[in-house]
C-alpha cells in the first residue's frame, strides 16, 4: 500500500511539472525563467561546419526582414528581433483592433548542428496604444478595458501557431535544400 501511495505521489509531481512547462495556449515556458521559451536542438544531416550553418541562420533572418542584433561568425551566434502582425477582438464588441508580437531569436552554430532559442514575446498595440505587454502575464499589462482577455487569449493562440511556421521555416531555410531537421543533443 505505501508503494502505490509513493508512485501515486510520484506520478502527481511528474504531472505538476509537466503542466506547469506550457501554458493553456500552447506556448511553452522555461521552469527557469517563467518565460516563454522555444528552444531545441537541430542536428544538420550534411554535416555542414559552423560557419555554412552561420551563413544559412542570418540568411534565413534577412529574407523574414528580422533586425540583426548580434553578428558572431566566429562563434556561430547571431541574435535577431523578429515580429509579426495579430489581430484579435477589441474592447468594442464586433470591433477588431491591430498589433504586433516581437520576439527575439539566438541561433547557435556548431559543426553538424545548431540550436536556437526564441524568447521574450511581448505585444505592442497598433498606433501606440493597448500594449498587452510580456505574453507571459495572465491580463494584458493595458488593462481589460483596452484590450480585453478574450483579446489576450487570441494573441497567445495566434502566437503559438505562428511559431509552428516561424520555426519550420527557419528549420527548412537552415538544413540542406530538400532535407528535413533532425532533433539532436546540444
Amino acid at each position: 500500500m505505501k508503494k502505490i501511495s509513493a508512485l501515486i505521489a510520484i506520478l502527481m509531481l511528474f504531472t505538476c511539472t509537466v503542466v506547469t512547462a506550457q501554458t493553456a495556449e500552447g506556448l511553452p515556458v522555461s521552469n527557469e525563467t517563467q518565460k516563454i521559451l522555444y528552444t531545441e536542438v537541430i542536428k544538420v544531416t550534411d554535416n555542414s561546419g559552423k560557419a555554412v550553418i552561420y551563413d544559412r541562420a542570418f540568411s534565413w533572418a534577412q529574407t523574414n526582414k528580422y533586425r540583426i542584433t548580434q553578428m558572431d561568425k566566429t562563434n556561430g551566434v547571431m541574435t535577431c528581433e523578429g515580429s509579426f502582425p495579430v489581430t484579435y477582438p477589441g474592447p468594442r464588441v464586433g470591433m477588431n483592433d491591430n498589433g504586433v508580437v516581437k520576439f527575439i531569436v539566438t541561433i547557435n552554430a556548431k559543426d553538424g548542428r545548431y540550436k536556437y532559442d526564441i524568447t521574450n514575446f511581448k505585444h505592442e498595440g497598433g498606433k501606440g496604444k493597448g500594449n498587452g505587454g510580456a505574453l507571459e502575464l495572465k491580463s494584458a499589462e493595458c488593462g481589460k478595458f483596452v484590450l480585453p482577455d478574450g483579446g489576450w487569449a487570441k494573441i497567445k493562440k495566434d502566437t503559438a501557431a505562428k511559431m509552428k511556421e516561424i520555426i519550420n521555416d527557419m528549420q527548412l531555410s537552415i538544413s540542406p535544400a530538400g532535407e528535413a531537421p533532425v532533433k539532436s543533443d546540444w
